[in-house]
């Protein structure tokens, strides 16, 4: 990117053909701004709507703007989770070496995968537990993501025993919330998916702050 400093400034105060080359240069990247802008907005619109082919020409184009962008990697993975390229969003989360980001990836993956069974290897369900538990701290909805893991693997036991370990090392979750969660896993019950969950989380606090509001 072009900076302001001293020297541009003085270069631009002198004129001729520097002062020209330079406007340019400030005028393209400028340019690049509004258009990266607008891409990150359709490639988010297309996401929602799924829109394999929009996503896809999205991200194509900011990378070549901005090929050295840190969201690029993660855009790659929507990609082939829009695509249902199973296996080689497998290798993609299996050659990120970051424990952090490798995590958020196996967390994005789950979200994507949680009522899917057609078509997916254990082994990739089996690297999303490796890659979240691969960091230094579990996030606070890490052990509801890996118990709803080791259901679809049929490690049903296991499940319980991960559910049952979010409510006594995860107290910000609520009470009541985590008891309807747990009682999926016990013999005979079926587990809310990820997405019911979440749910259930954003209306025990959307009531919360409706009570605190009316007092």
């Amino acid at each position: 990117p072009v900076i302001l400093t001293e020297e541009t400034i003085s270069t631009l105060l002198a004129g001729g053909d520097e002062a020209d080359k330079l406007t340019r240069e400030i005028q393209e990247r400028e340019g690049h701004k509004t258009r990266i802008a607008q891409l990150q907005r359709t490639y988010q619109k297309a996401m929602i709507a799924n829109d394999l082919a929009k996503m896809v020409a999205a991200r194509d184009e900011l990378g070549t703007l901005v090929p050295d962008a840190d969201y690029l990697p993660a855009m790659n993975l929507d990609i082939l989770l829009a695509g249902k390229d199973w296996v080689a969003a497998e290798a993609f989360l299996n050659q990120t070496e970051a424990p952090k980001v490798a995590a958020m990836y196996a967390r994005k993956i789950s979200f994507k995968i949680d009522t899917i069974q057609d078509g997916i290897a254990p082994s990739l369900r089996e690297s999303m537990i490796a890659k979240i538990k691969g960091t230094s701290k579990l996030q606070v909805l890490d052990r509801p993501i890996i118990a709803r893991i080791q259901w679809d693997l049929g490690l049903k036991d296991a499940a319980l025993a991960t559910a049952r370990e979010s409510v006594e090392k995860d107290p910000n979750l609520p009470e009541e919330v985590m008891a309807a969660f747990v009682a999926g896993f016990e013999p005979g019950g079926t587990p809310q998916t990820f997405s019911d969950f979440q749910k259930s989380l954003s209306g025990f606090h959307r009531k919360k702050r409706e009570a605190e509001a009316a007092k």
